[in-house]
């Protein structure tokens, strides 16, 4: 619903709008398509608009798709001979692939491998007793070398025929545990003066050191000198005068049409000041 005489559409309501829609159909308008569209509506508006995509869902293991994808483009023949692979595979998966070597273990005792030797010998025609002698002694062997019954402190003081001065070794031996007896902190290698702070700074100077001469003017120079104010508050010089008298020195010299324009120019600008400057558009249909 509009102003009368207004041209703008500032003024419309969602309820004129309506009332102007209904009133334009009285007549026209099916009753039975109404409740129609009404309980449509309705029924849309209870349901559930999530759509979380269109592809179609397969539900299918892995297992089913693979076995699906095997089975597909094989005939018989090809399917038997993929099976008694599987067969092959299995058996070979299921049992040891390593070995520890090729040479056949003889799980034989060293006195039964001995006998058995013999009675080869025997049957072949050889001497019984150049194969049962080394077969009836033991076999383990611990080495050639012919061993040595002596302690250790034996073979030191042995003499081998060297050159060895035992009483320089003595007198390292000694060296050598005085040195760890004593401790191996260290503070520094400089050597230790103990002396004073006052025995450093106070020495004796010669006389002419001490000789400065009449000071005293120049020390009354910096008594009055520390007595005396050092901080400032600023160069500038200040300036004794107030905001009115600075603008009327600023008229000053001006003509009366000019004061009469800055008077004009204060006024209006008091008066928009004074008013309302926001904007809620700038569409012509809803000035």
């Amino acid at each position: 619903m509009t102003t009368p005489g207004s041209p703008s559409k500032r003024w419309v309501t969602t309820t004129g709008s309506s009332l102007e829609d209904v009133a334009s159909k009285i007549g026209k308008y099916d009753r039975g398509q109404m409740v129609a569209d009404l309980r449509s509506r309705k029924l849309a508006n209870t349901k559930t608009s999530i759509l979380f995509g269109n592809d179609k869902i397969n539900y299918m293991s892995d297992a089913h798709s693979q076995q699906q994808n095997v089975m597909s483009g094989f005939d018989v023949e090809e399917r038997k001979a993929q099976a008694l692979r599987n067969k092959n595979m299995k058996t070979e998966l299921t049992s040891t692939n390593f070995t520890l070597g090729d040479e056949k273990i003889d799980y034989d005792t060293t006195t039964k491998a001995g006998l058995r030797l013999a009675a080869e010998a025997t049957q072949s025609g050889r001497n019984k007793a150049t194969i049962s002698v080394p077969a009836q002694k033991s076999s383990i062997d611990f080495g050639r070398e012919v061993p040595s019954y002596k302690s250790v402190a034996q073979e030191a003081m042995a003499y081998h025929g060297n050159q060895t001065d035992f009483q320089q070794m003595k007198s390292e031996v000694a060296a050598l545990k005085s040195n760890l007896r004593r401790h191996q902190i260290s503070m520094g290698d400089a050597k230790i003066q103990y002396t004073t702070d006052y025995r450093e700074k106070f020495q004796a100077n010669p006389e002419n050191c001490y000789d400065h001469g009449d000071r005293k003017a120049e020390l009354r120079k910096v008594i009055e000198d520390t007595r005396k104010c050092h901080f400032s508050l600023g160069d500038d010089k200040p300036e004794y005068i107030s905001n009115t008298h600075r603008s009327q020195e600023g008229v000053a010299g001006s003509s009366t049409d000019d004061m009469m324009k800055a008077k004009e120019h204060a006024r209006k600008m008091k008066e928009n000041l004074q008013k309302t400057s926001f904007v809620v558009g700038f569409d012509a249909e809803y000035a």
